[in-house]
């Protein structure tokens, strides 16, 4: 189904809204009591102002850099268009992607090289999954319908690379000597921040139909 799809997004965005609202919950029961929930979501922490700026920052100037190179490539026109409704889906990815990777996708209490060769691993599995260099065609004479096809070009090579850039800095917010307590908060807002400049950038350029 097209993530740009109406249904698909309101429901996407729906599912993410509840569970954002029981993350929420346990965060706010970790600052009345000072004390983790097992049960809790992993990464329901807060943070302080100074990584939450980091995130901010750095979401921005990582898009900036996908940009640039868009342009200095001259692929921009390459780029896939998506619907107003694609909005909700991206808001909920922010939030969903971040609580499954740097929220349980991680290697804890392993020293450090076991946690950054993980972290190197899942940003790999975080990039890949993107389906840039990949897509299902639609295809009569396959048996489920639809034909996985490869595209290795400069625009699906650079923007898997620049996925895996996004999913190593989001990792960094989380296991930085700033982000006291391991929040996820901060890898949530830098995802959300480049996801909505996305659209924006997009819509800018004439790719939101």
């Amino acid at each position: 189904m097209d993530k740009s799809d109406p249904i698909f997004a309101l429901i996407f965005f729906a599912g993410a809204c509840y569970l954002f609202s029981l993350f929420w919950k346990d965060l706010v029961a970790y600052k009345k009591t000072n004390t983790i929930n097992p049960k809790a979501f992993e990464g329901a922490l807060p943070a302080d102002r100074p990584i939450l700026r980091i995130a901010v920052i750095g979401a921005i100037i990582l898009l900036v850099m996908q940009v640039f190179f868009e342009y200095s490539t001259g692929t921009v026109q390459e780029q896939t268009e998506i619907g107003y409704f694609a909005l909700l889906t991206l808001t909920a990815s922010a939030f969903i992607e971040e609580l499954v990777f740097r929220g349980y996708f991680v290697v804890k209490n392993k020293g450090i090289v076991a946690l950054w060769s993980f972290n190197i691993l899942f940003s790999l599995i975080f990039a890949l999954m993107h389906p840039y260099m990949w897509d299902w065609v639609p295809s009569e004479g396959s048996l489920f319908g639809n034909t996985l096809e490869f595209s290795f070009t400069i625009k699906t090579i650079g923007s898997t690379a620049f996925m895996f850039l996004n999913s190593m800095f989001f990792y960094l917010l989380r296991f930085n000597s700033l982000n006291k307590n391991m929040s996820i908060l901060p890898c949530i807002l830098a995802h959300f921040m480049f996801n909505l400049n996305v659209f924006a950038v997009k819509l800018f350029q004439g790719f939101v139909v």
